[in-house]
Protein backbone atom coordinates (compact mmCIF):
# COMPACT_ATOMS: atom_id res chain seq x y z
CA UNK A 1 0.00 0.00 0.00
CA UNK A 2 0.91 3.66 0.07
CA UNK A 3 2.85 4.80 3.13
CA UNK A 4 3.01 8.54 2.55
CA UNK A 5 0.82 11.01 0.66
CA UNK A 6 1.89 14.54 -0.24
CA UNK A 7 -1.16 16.80 -0.63
CA UNK A 8 -0.26 20.14 -2.24
CA UNK A 9 -3.00 22.77 -2.15
CA UNK A 10 -6.65 23.08 -1.33
CA UNK A 11 -9.62 21.08 -2.59
CA UNK A 12 -8.30 17.58 -2.03
CA UNK A 13 -10.93 15.04 -0.95
CA UNK A 14 -9.51 13.36 2.18
CA UNK A 15 -11.76 10.36 1.53
CA UNK A 16 -9.30 9.46 -1.26
CA UNK A 17 -6.48 8.86 1.23
CA UNK A 18 -5.25 5.26 1.44
CA UNK A 19 -5.94 3.66 4.81
CA UNK A 20 -3.03 4.11 7.22
CA UNK A 21 -1.02 6.47 5.00
CA UNK A 22 0.81 9.35 6.66
CA UNK A 23 -0.04 12.77 5.18
CA UNK A 24 2.20 15.75 4.50
CA UNK A 25 0.07 18.73 3.52
CA UNK A 26 1.31 21.92 1.83
CA UNK A 27 -1.29 24.68 1.70
CA UNK A 28 -1.50 28.44 1.68
CA UNK A 29 -5.01 28.69 3.11
CA UNK A 30 -6.62 27.79 6.45
CA UNK A 31 -8.58 24.56 6.38
CA UNK A 32 -9.81 21.93 8.83
CA UNK A 33 -7.89 19.40 6.70
CA UNK A 34 -4.60 21.02 7.74
CA UNK A 35 -5.08 19.89 11.35
CA UNK A 36 -5.70 16.31 10.21
CA UNK A 37 -2.35 16.03 8.42
CA UNK A 38 0.56 14.28 10.12
CA UNK A 39 2.72 17.19 9.00
CA UNK A 40 1.33 20.53 7.85
CA UNK A 41 3.62 23.05 6.15
CA UNK A 42 2.13 26.49 5.45
CA UNK A 43 3.26 27.71 2.03
CA UNK A 44 3.15 31.10 0.34
CA UNK A 45 0.56 32.10 -2.20
CA UNK A 46 1.34 33.88 -5.48
CA UNK A 47 0.97 37.39 -4.05
CA UNK A 48 3.69 36.59 -1.45
CA UNK A 49 6.44 35.53 -3.89
CA UNK A 50 8.09 36.47 -7.15
CA UNK A 51 8.57 34.13 -10.07
CA UNK A 52 7.89 33.45 -13.73
CA UNK A 53 5.13 32.01 -15.87
CA UNK A 54 5.54 30.54 -19.33
CA UNK A 55 2.49 31.41 -21.43
CA UNK A 56 0.87 29.40 -24.23
CA UNK A 57 3.29 30.89 -26.79
CA UNK A 58 6.34 29.89 -24.76
CA UNK A 59 7.09 33.42 -23.59
CA UNK A 60 8.49 33.62 -20.06
CA UNK A 61 6.84 36.42 -18.08
CA UNK A 62 7.93 37.52 -14.59
CA UNK A 63 5.64 38.40 -11.70
CA UNK A 64 6.53 40.14 -8.44
CA UNK A 65 5.41 39.69 -4.85
CA UNK A 66 2.75 42.14 -3.68
CA UNK A 67 3.19 41.37 0.02
CA UNK A 68 5.99 39.83 2.07
CA UNK A 69 5.17 36.33 3.36
CA UNK A 70 4.76 35.74 7.09
CA UNK A 71 8.06 34.53 8.60
CA UNK A 72 6.64 31.06 9.32
CA UNK A 73 5.50 30.49 5.71
CA UNK A 74 7.68 28.55 3.26
CA UNK A 75 7.88 28.87 -0.50
CA UNK A 76 6.98 25.44 -1.91
CA UNK A 77 9.80 25.60 -4.46
CA UNK A 78 12.32 25.99 -1.63
CA UNK A 79 11.09 22.81 0.05
CA UNK A 80 12.08 20.82 -3.03
CA UNK A 81 15.18 22.71 -4.18
CA UNK A 82 16.85 23.58 -0.89
CA UNK A 83 14.72 22.47 2.00
CA UNK A 84 12.80 19.52 3.35
CA UNK A 85 13.07 17.20 0.31
CA UNK A 86 16.35 18.44 -1.18
CA UNK A 87 19.87 17.10 -1.18
CA UNK A 88 19.03 13.44 -0.68
CA UNK A 89 18.99 12.40 -4.33
CA UNK A 90 15.97 10.32 -3.33
CA UNK A 91 12.27 10.76 -3.88
CA UNK A 92 10.84 8.19 -1.50
CA UNK A 93 11.63 9.99 1.82
CA UNK A 94 12.36 6.75 3.67
CA UNK A 95 15.45 5.20 5.29
CA UNK A 96 17.85 3.62 2.80
CA UNK A 97 17.08 -0.02 2.04
CA UNK A 98 13.43 0.26 3.05
CA UNK A 99 11.33 0.70 -0.09
CA UNK A 100 8.15 2.72 0.34
CA UNK A 101 5.56 4.10 -2.01
CA UNK A 102 4.92 7.84 -2.20
CA UNK A 103 1.69 9.09 -3.74
CA UNK A 104 1.34 12.74 -4.71
CA UNK A 105 -2.32 13.71 -4.86
CA UNK A 106 -3.21 17.25 -5.85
Amino acid sequence: GTDLVLVWGEGFDSAMLPTGAKVIRLDGFASADNAQADLFIPISIQTERSGHYTNFAGTVLPFSACFPPVATVAHAEGLFTGGLFAGTGRTDLTPAGQPRRLAVLT
